[in-house]
């Protein structure tokens, strides 16, 4: 898809192609580094997911909106590298993708006691007639996370009201990850 929003920016915007083709190279630059770690500061996590987010809105225009909001002092909590993209995709994939006047994705990382809480929201039609958390996306990381930070560490899902769902999870706050 991000080719071929590159592609067609190429004639009428090289400008904004140029911009797209770096903020893709950066995504894949992150995908293929964070790959080769268990754990990384939420910071990481957040900026990828507003580049992959800009990324989309480039493809969707006017279709999708999207708000990010960190709080600043967790920022350093590590988390396993690309689970709040793998909520953030779905959102934007089976929620406002298939809807023609498109939707809202809301990313909000919020301290909750000891614990990071991570939210994500969409305004589409949710996952169709599949019930919340069955797709392999979302096992995958509900499991990632029990794995790591134990069972109160997984995936809440919940269909929003009035439409679209809402995924979260929680991390223990503010442990920061040790250089090797």
């Amino acid at each position: 898809n991000a080719l071929n929003t590159i592609s067609a920016q190429v004639g009428r915007d090289p400008d904004a192609a140029r911009e797209t083709l770096g903020r893709l190279a950066d995504l894949m630059r992150y995908a293929l580094d964070a790959g080769e770690r268990d754990l990384v500061p939420l910071r990481e996590e957040v900026a990828f997911v507003r580049a992959y987010l800009d990324l989309e809105r480039a493809r969707m225009g006017d279709r999708l909106a999207t708000h990010v909001e960190e709080d600043e002092t967790l920022l350093e909590t590590p988390e396993p590298p690309l689970a709040i993209q793998t909520l953030v995709e779905n959102a934007v994939r089976h929620g406002i993708a298939p809807r023609p006047e498109g939707g809202e994705v809301t990313v909000r990382v919020a301290r909750e006691g000891t614990r990071a809480v991570v939210h994500i929201a969409d305004t589409g039609g949710g996952a169709g007639a599949g019930a919340p958390g069955t797709g392999i996306g979302l096992a995958n990381t509900d499991e990632r996370l029990r794995l790591l930070f134990g069972p109160e560490a997984g995936l809440d899902v919940d269909r929003g009201r009035p439409e679209g769902w809402r995924v979260g999870f929680s991390l223990p706050a503010g442990t920061p990850l040790v250089a090797a």
